[in-house]
């Protein structure tokens, strides 16, 4: 419990951490921009966090959340096994809760340098245009389309709350690399690589294997949930999995 909670503390007051903050809110406000500045009544606070975060022609941080969440903590792993840390960190703790561990804070910094920027996104908008939808609002909407209509502010919660998802589940993506890749760089560009990949090449075989989806709701409908859940829970997996099976096997290769 204690490596858990130094990890955290670690993790979070790092200069990395607050460069991939520094990046998400920079996205934000640039894709916040032109719709709160120059949309009077034409668009409210929904639809702002909306076209920032998404849809919007310069919403930057629905293509770059994959890079920046793993920024913070995804090459620990590699910083560890390169400064021997990881051998003191042996003899205080077993391999299982090592990679449990690892997992955890990596994903839940991973989720929060974009979530956090995005519910920062949320306040600013409510405080600039107020509570109230436009007439014309929720155009772009598809997804629970009937939710933002009666609760526009649960439904950008909600948003949120996927944001932080994506996040921990692409930061974990590239510690699962880590565990297999010497190179730092390579492990953090690896996710992004595969979200980009997935867009232009599987996306062609099914929109199920189109990871922008995970972040961007808008491109699918209602019937297309368990599919997108699903594919949550696989890329989870395969993170998870890949550095449980890297590590045990660095671990077993150094003592023999």
């Amino acid at each position: 419990m204690n490596y858990l909670k130094n990890e955290f503390r670690k993790a979070a007051l790092s200069r990395k951490t607050f460069f991939a903050f520094f990046i998400s809110v920079s996205c934000l406000a640039i894709g916040a921009y032109e719709p709160m500045m120059y949309g009077n009544q034409i668009y409210d606070f929904a639809e702002i966090f909306i076209l920032a975060q998404t849809s919007g022609v310069s919403s930057l941080i629905a293509i770059l959340f994959p890079l920046i969440c793993c920024i913070p903590y995804a090459t620990s792993y590699i910083e560890e096994m390169e400064s021997g840390y990881i051998y003191y960190t042996y003899t205080k703790l077993s391999t299982k809760k090592y990679i449990i561990s690892k997992l955890l804070v990596n994903g839940v910094v991973g989720g929060c340098v974009i979530a956090i920027p995005c519910l920062m996104l949320l306040g600013i908008s409510l405080v600039v245009k107020g509570t109230s939808l436009t007439t014309e609002s929720g155009s772009m909407v598809v997804y629970y389309r009937e939710l933002y209509l009666q609760t526009p502010i649960v439904y950008v919660l909600f948003l949120i709350l996927n944001s932080f998802i994506c996040g921990f589940i692409f930061s974990n993506l590239a510690l699962g690399f880590s565990a297999f890749l010497k190179n730092k760089y390579l492990t953090m560009i690896m996710p992004f690589g595969f979200y980009i990949f997935s867009g232009v090449v599987l996306s062609n075989i099914s929109i199920y294997l189109n990871a922008i989806t995970l972040f961007d709701v808008h491109q699918y409908s209602e019937q297309a949930r368990i599919g997108i859940i699903l594919y949550d829970i696989i890329l989870f997996l395969i993170g998870g999995v890949t550095f449980a099976v890297g590590v045990y096997r660095r671990k077993s290769e150094n003592e023999r």
